[in-house]
């Protein structure tokens, strides 16, 4: 059925007991979560993880423990996933069996993929469009996954980068010297 979980206490005083107070802990969470994404895909091992997505055999061949480094992403996403498991279960102050549904981590990557998944901001974007259509359409009808599935749809078969990739295009056409 869930789990009912109580308001978290400091030294036996509540924190977070306002929603004020939480959304400044999530933004500072957001914050230094995106500072950490940007330091590891600016790094070696960063740049590493994009030549094994690349291709895998010519970094094994070059040395590289392609299975290590699979890994490390692997338990840096965890970790992430579980910061923002943490925040979830602290802002609804309950979890239930239905968070580890396998619609949960669909919804994510329909959020990464509407947004642009090649785009460090993508993501953002993705989920911040999702959510507010959600929102948005729930309160007109009931049928507001047919809107979002035809987005999805919409933006894959048209445009395979996303939504940031269809501004990143435009801006480009635009700053692009007519000749």
């Amino acid at each position: 059925d869930g789990l009912i979980v109580p308001v978290p206490k400091l030294f036996g005083h509540p924190v977070l007991g306002t929603r004020q107070e939480f959304y400044y802990v999530a933004l500072v969470a957001f914050a230094l979560c995106c500072g950490v994404m940007y330091g590891i895909v600016t790094s070696r091992f960063g740049r590493t993880l994009v030549g094994i997505r690349e291709q895998a055999s010519r970094m094994r061949a070059l040395g590289y423990n392609v299975r290590r480094y699979k890994l490390g992403a692997f338990v840096m996403g965890a970790t992430l996933a579980s910061v923002a498991g943490v925040l979830n279960v602290q802002f609804n102050l309950f979890i239930s069996p239905e968070s580890a549904h396998w619609m949960q981590s669909a919804i994510i990557l329909v959020m990464v993929l509407i947004g642009g998944s090649n785009f460090f901001l993508g993501p953002v974007v993705g989920a911040a469009v999702v959510l507010l259509l959600q929102n948005w359409l729930s309160s007109y009808t009931e049928y507001w996954n047919l809107v979002l599935g035809l987005l999805f749809i919409a933006l894959i078969t048209g445009a395979r980068e996303g939504l940031i990739g269809i501004v990143v295009e435009g801006w480009t056409k635009l700053r692009r010297p007519a000749r």
